[in-house]
């Protein structure tokens, strides 16, 4: 049983015209759940990733804006 500290929720969204990308901790706050949704509510998504996860996805993300971006 793990006693949780009140935290506040938050939750980043970030919308174009095609997709929302909503990014919030899991309800244990132990990692975070991405979500991503068509605006057109046809299709969702739903991601899990653990801290340790999220930085091995921000780094190889990273790498590929990196990759597109070389002339």
């Amino acid at each position: 049983f793990k006693v949780m500290k009140s935290k506040i929720w938050h939750k980043v969204t970030i919308s174009n015209k095609s997709q929302d990308l909503e990014v919030c901790p899991d309800e244990e706050f132990e990692g975070i759940i991405l979500r991503i949704r068509e605006a057109d509510k046809s299709k969702d998504l739903r991601v899990y990733l653990s801290a340790e996860e999220m930085e091995f996805l921000i780094l190889k993300l990273r790498e590929m804006m990196n990759y597109v971006q070389q002339e």
